[in-house]
């Protein structure tokens, strides 16, 4: 990702999980909305994100039951929120001109221009591993 996108992705994710974080502990008296509280889906409609792509759980941790639960039991892909907090964490260790690497072994020799046996990819951190690098 690169770190304009970072920044972009940042300038979503901070205000919405700090708006999420400021609302959503005053529900707390056990109710249980089917919606999102308003404020959070202006932000949603903000950024153009609909609804039915979101996944919101909130429980407290000594709580049987969460205070509040939209689209739980769809399936969701929480990688993209997460490259976020990995990326931030590289960027801050190793600083944006940092270059990853992959190297390739093989178990056996090259004949002929044909590898009869093991390829093995040897990743060094690479978050991408895109084909153009």
């Amino acid at each position: 990702m690169p770190f304009s996108a970072l920044r972009s992705a940042t300038r979503l994710f901070v205000p919405l999980i700090a708006l999420a974080c400021a609302i959503l502990p005053g529900m707390a008296d056990g109710a249980s909305p089917a919606e999102i509280p308003a404020a959070v889906q202006t932000e949603l409609d903000r950024v153009h994100i609909p609804a039915n792509a979101v996944a919101i759980w909130v429980q407290g941790v000594d709580a049987k039951q969460p205070t509040l639960s939209i689209n739980a039991h769809q399936p969701m892909n929480p990688a993209s929120v997460m490259k976020i907090v990995t990326t931030f964490a590289a960027l801050e260790h190793y600083g944006p001109a940092h270059i990853w690497s992959t190297r390739f072994a093989a178990a056996s020799p090259i004949q002929n221009g044909v590898l009869n046996g093991d390829l093995y990819l040897i990743g060094d951190g690479d978050p991408v591993l895109s084909h153009e690098r």
